[in-house]
């Protein structure tokens, strides 16, 4: 009996296999994963699951970074520029602040003229006391508050022996009406950085009108054609208490502080331009 010749099927299964051999690796790079069930329950390890039910908590994302908007000289203006350095070594100096001026004169002593500096007597670099400036501050407040309509030009030629500055003679009065200072009583004295001693100094007055039966043509003074007494030092331009046309009225209490200091032959004088400005700068 003769066997049917099956060469042909053996080559044939031989290929096929050797084909599967070569495609394997293939097929197994290209095949997903298996995907494992989850169970509510015990895993053939001895381990346990979560309930699938309960996923895994997902950790939140961090929150975006604010944007940073860049300020541009179009928006904003541009920024200052920084000082400028002087670089070491650079020939450029460093700026140098100004100078600060020096104070202004002020009025009084300090203010004197080079001329009456030099021709000034040694007496009048004596310190003012206030036994001094007290009595004559008094009777200049009494010459002051003194006037009399019939006789203007008295007020103004004593005053004149008075101040520092011989101008200010008319100063505190009109021209017109009558009036006496009875009596001044000194007070405190304040004395200033540049050796002027203020004095303060109350006054009591008596003040006149006209009488209304005579005419205001010019009286007659009978006191001031009297001569002085022998210690004099100086007239005086309080009226007299009654005079022709004149009827006293009220009495007043008036305050001065006039401000004393030594001329450049030494006497005293009122310097009404002295400065207000006090020691330990108290004004």
């Amino acid at each position: 009996m003769q066997l049917p010749d099956r060469r042909g099927e053996h080559e044939v299964v031989e290929n096929q296999v050797v084909e599967n051999q070569v495609a394997a690796p293939d097929r197994a790079a290209a095949a997903p994963a298996p995907v494992r069930a989850i169970t509510n329950g015990a895993t053939p390890n001895g381990t346990t699951r979560a309930p699938s039910s309960d996923p895994a908590p997902v950790p939140a994302a961090p929150p975006p970074a604010p944007e940073r908007h860049e300020d541009t000289s179009a928006d904003h203006g541009a920024a200052a520029p920084p000082p400028a350095v002087p670089e070491t070594g650079s020939r450029d100096p460093a700026p140098v602040a100004a100078p600060v001026p020096p104070p202004a004169p002020t009025r009084g002593v300090s203010a004197r003229s080079p001329r009456e500096l030099l021709e000034r007597s040694l007496a009048a670099l004596e310190p003012v006391s206030d036994a001094e400036a007290g009595p004559f501050a008094a009777r200049f407040a009494a010459d002051y508050l003194s006037f009399d309509q019939d006789d203007p030009a008295l007020r103004a030629e004593v005053l004149r022996g008075y101040l520092a500055d011989p101008a200010a003679a008319l100063l505190g009065w009109s021209g017109r009406g009558r009036q006496r200072c009875e009596f001044v009583l000194p007070g405190r004295t304040l004395r200033t950085d540049d050796g002027v001693v203020v004095v303060e100094v109350t006054a009591r007055v008596v003040t006149y009108a006209r009488s209304p039966e005579v005419d205001e043509g010019p009286g007659v003074d009978v006191g001031a054609a009297q001569p002085g007494p022998s210690s004099s030092i100086g007239r005086s331009c309080a009226p007299s208490p009654t005079g022709r046309g004149w009827v006293a009225g009220g009495a007043h209490w008036v305050q001065l502080a006039p401000p004393v200091r030594r001329h450049r032959t030494g006497r005293l004088v009122i310097d009404l331009g002295a400065p207000p400005a006090v020691e330990d700068g108290r004004r």
